[in-house]
């Protein structure tokens, strides 16, 4: 009978993980420093360019304050009945300056496990930390984090411009150096660079041992040039107002590169092929107007809105999240089974379950190392476990009455 019921829940797992793939769109934008500069309806913009992409991760540049960031919040991406969207916390520039980054992300997704600034010479850059809110968290009990990471460097194409964005890039990657390393990363930004011959893409992308990729590998001069016409992010204006700049289509500003371990393809998160482009770019608009003519890409109403609501057009890729993998399945019965709550936990966990005998606690890391123990006297339905001193991972909880072993998953977050 145990060996059936084991039968029935390997089977169960297996067709579980064979549907509970996810995906993201992950969006960066510039968005002109808002909502300070330009028409006050600008949101209106917004919200037609939001809810036609409906991005799981949008990471934003230029964003003025932080009723600006209530306004992207409430009347741009929670709207129509839609209320899964939130935000980090919105910071100034520790540099000074009255533009700043910031991340707005799908709660059902995706959770933010940490947020900071790294000051550079510059501005600073924003860092995201998130799990993966995976659908079948409670058969896998695992997870992926993913690190998304966004920047705005030095305007202009003078050398006293280039050497202030290769000192960011220098810092940028000094700071990656030191950390421990994250399986999955991404870094977005506006980097206004007009070729990847620049020092400071090179710091940051430019060889094999860099941590950082562009998915799509277009690499060469994008400035005026007819080759790169679909990649181009600025500018969809050629008329002015609102600020910003009008000289139509021929920059690649505008990036999402991806890490070594999402560029790899085999790991918890991958890039999809073919997902990644500027949003409103045909590749048939050099130096005019996205809304000149004919442009197929997008319904006229987002192209128009694009046009109006920045000088810069979002980028976009898709990412496909892989299940998490069950490495542990236990003969299972009224007497052993027990399940944790919360998972992933930041404080504490309870095992929730009947024992009515004595039973030794056991806490493992992904090494197998025991990191903690506690003997427990038996009689309890609900047991609290403090976690609180243990580093962020992956851990194993097992619970042995000298009859049976039982092993359950879980996530610490930090």
């Amino acid at each position: 009978m145990v060996l059936r019921i084991v039968a029935i829940l390997l089977l169960m797992a297996v067709n579980l993980q064979a549907f509970s793939q996810d995906t993201l769109k992950v969006m960066f934008y510039n968005i002109l420093r808002f909502p300070e500069t330009g028409a006050a309806n600008r949101v209106d913009e917004f919200r037609t360019i939001f809810q036609y992409e409906k991005p799981d991760v949008l990471l934003v540049c230029e964003l003025n304050s932080e009723a600006g960031a209530d306004m992207i919040l409430n009347q741009a991406l929670n709207v129509f009945g839609t209320t899964h969207y939130d935000r980090a916390t919105f910071e100034a520039n520790s540099t000074g300056g009255d533009i700043t980054n910031l991340v707005f992300y799908n709660s059902d997704k995706l959770g933010l496990v940490r947020e900071n600034n790294l000051a550079t010479n510059r501005r600073d850059i924003g860092i995201y930390l998130f799990y993966h809110k995976d659908p079948m968290l409670a058969v896998h009990q695992d997870t992926a984090y993913i690190d998304f990471w966004t920047t705005h460097l030095k305007a202009g194409s003078s050398s006293s411009d280039q050497n202030q964005r290769r000192t960011t890039a220098l810092q940028f990657v000094q700071f990656v150096n030191i950390l421990t390393p994250e399986p999955y990363r991404l870094f977005s930004g506006d980097f206004n660079m007009r070729s990847s011959n620049e020092e400071a893409w090179g710091i940051i992308a430019g060889n094999a041992n860099q941590d950082f990729h562009d998915p799509i590998d277009e690499l060469g001069t994008w400035h005026n040039n007819i080759n790169f016409a679909e990649l181009h992010t600025q500018s969809p204006r050629t008329t002015s107002f609102g600020e910003g700049a009008n000289g139509g289509m021929d920059d690649r500003f505008d990036f999402i590169l991806i890490s070594d371990q999402i560029e790899a393809d085999n790991g918890r998160v991958r890039y999809i092929p073919d997902t990644y482009r500027a949003l409103g770019n045909d590749g048939n608009h050099y130096n005019t107007a996205i809304n000149n003519g004919i442009n197929l890409s997008a319904p006229d109403s987002v192209i128009q809105a694009i046009h109006d609501a920045s000088d810069h057009l979002p980028v976009v890729l898709d990412l496909e999240i892989m299940p998490g993998v069950i490495t542990n399945v236990q003969e299972i019965n009224d007497k052993a089974a027990f399940e944790l709550y919360p998972n992933p936990a930041l404080e504490q966990l309870v095992v929730e379950g009947r024992f009515e005998s004595d039973v030794q606690l056991i806490i493992s890391n992904s090494l197998g190392e025991i990191v903690m123990t506690k003997l427990v006297s038996g009689g309890f339905s609900s047991l609290p476990v403090n976690i609180g001193h243990l580093n962020p991972g992956n851990y194993f909880l097992t619970l042995d009455n000298n009859e049976q072993r039982s092993t359950r998953r879980f996530v610490k977050l930090d």
